[in-house]
């Protein structure tokens, strides 16, 4: 059974997209800035679910949010 904590837990992806459009930009372009990928690298890793360790947590500091992956 899962604990109180991990019930509270968002999943990125659901998180991403139940976002508006200026607020998925907003995280794009500054995940890109920081990260220095391109923008089908990005799309894929969403799509995939494919973000490394040190990309998640540049994700969860620019969202200020923790999140199960």
């Amino acid at each position: 059974m899962k604990t109180t904590e991990e019930n509270f837990l968002q999943e990125f992806y659901s998180y991403f997209n139940a976002l508006d459009v200026d607020r998925k930009v907003e995280i794009r372009d500054r995940f890109l800035s920081e990260s220095k990928l391109s923008l089908p690298s990005w799309y894929y890793k969403v799509r995939y679910r494919a973000f490394s360790l040190l990309e998640r947590k540049a994700i969860e500091t620019i969202c200020e949010m923790e999140f199960k992956w």
